[in-house]
């Protein structure tokens, strides 16, 4: 009777250790096969090569859980090289109650895209109607320079920008200028020149809401380091292939 007692807690601690295991490599494939889905979407909906690396990260808790669930708590990603309106730089994101199914909306959206101040100087005409020498990012400042025709002399021309989110789009507020050797506040320069200087005294507002799904929004801009910083958000979002294509409007 011990024995056939010790052979049953045997078979069947045998038998759970099998189970055991089978839902370990059936969590790992799960997990796999979901991230693999996520990196094509992503690669898709950004308009990379199929060879563009891409980093998924899931979260932690049981894959099949969240399968059966019919909804991934986090997700997130990351890719190091992505066009958007005219510029270039690394994009990374994260969504939590990302839904199973198409058509579904996540709980929760974050995209964060850096632009590097060499990409930004390249796609300065996107910025402003001066015409650029030269664009820097200095502190929380973007510094350009041009020329201006000032009494019939050409005169070296400072403008420092300060950006902010606004309305769908990028809006670059002038703050102070420096023109030849002068250093003057922006009232104090449309005091003593006005129409000379208007086009460098005029914010400038770049457009980003129509290069943006419509459930989409571009909710702050910062600077840091040497990047322009773009925050994108999207509660309540549907990210399938028929609400992305729907472009917002400035």
């Amino acid at each position: 009777m011990r024995r056939r007692l010790l052979v049953g807690l045997v078979a069947g601690a045998v038998v759970l250790g099998l189970l055991a295991v089978g839902v370990v490599v059936a969590e790992g494939v799960a997990r796999d096969r979901v991230e693999a889905e996520v990196r094509a979407q992503v690669r898709s909906a950004l308009g990379l090569e199929a060879s563009a690396p891409v980093e998924v990260r899931t979260s932690e808790a049981p894959m099949l859980l969240q399968l059966l669930s019919g909804r991934l708590d986090r997700v997130e990603v990351r890719a190091d090289e992505v066009t958007f309106g005219g510029f270039a730089g690394p994009l990374s994101g994260a969504a939590t109650g990302v839904p199973i199914a198409a058509g579904g909306a996540v709980d929760t959206l974050r995209v964060r895209f850096r632009v590097p101040e060499e990409q930004l100087a390249a796609a300065s005409s996107e910025l402003t109607d001066l015409p650029i020498d030269d664009l820097s990012i200095d502190g929380d400042e973007i510094a350009v320079r041009s020329e201006v025709e000032v009494l019939f002399a050409t005169v070296p021309l400072g403008v420092r920008l300060a950006p902010t989110a606004v309305d769908g789009g990028i809006r670059l507020e002038p703050t102070s200028i420096r023109l030849g050797e002068l250093e003057l506040g922006v009232g104090d320069l449309r005091d003593r020149l006005g129409p000379l200087v208007a086009d460098a005294l005029r914010p400038q507002e770049v457009c980003i809401a129509d290069q943006l799904p419509a459930s989409i929004r571009l909710s702050d801009v910062t600077l840091d380091g040497d990047r322009l910083v773009l925050d994108l958000s999207g509660d309540g979002a549907v990210l399938d292939e028929e609400a992305l294509a729907e472009l917002g409007t400035c």
